[in-house]
């Protein structure tokens, strides 16, 4: 989460778009090149209206689970997940389900 705010803030699109899971069927290399920024940008715009984040109640990447929800909207999450080595990324779900998050009400998240 840190990673991707510090990105979108300095527009740093490359970094912002790597903390997105955008493996798979779905995100063929063109989807990403071609549309990288707008996801990232409307993940961004996403978080912005559904709460402001508070770092600190985010668990360390040392934390011993693979998932991490960080709020949940109309059932949709907006979930990190852990892939590989370590590395959290927004979860493929979250990405996928953007235009549902940015649907929903606003003061329905939880």
């Amino acid at each position: 989460m840190e990673t991707f705010l510090v990105a979108m803030s300095g527009r740093r699109w490359k970094e912002a778009i790597a903390t997105l899971d955008l493996r798979g069927e779905n995100f063929s290399a063109d989807v990403i090149a071609a549309r990288g920024r707008d996801l990232a940008t409307e993940l961004k715009a996403v978080i912005d209206r559904v709460a402001y984040v508070q770092l600190e109640e985010i668990p360390e990447a040392e934390w011993d689970r693979s998932w991490y929800v960080w709020r949940t909207v109309e059932g949709h999450p907006i979930a990190l997940e852990r892939v590989g080595e370590g590395e959290w990324l927004f979860s493929r779900e979250t990405i996928e389900r953007l235009p549902e998050l940015w649907e929903s009400p606003r003061r329905r998240c939880t």
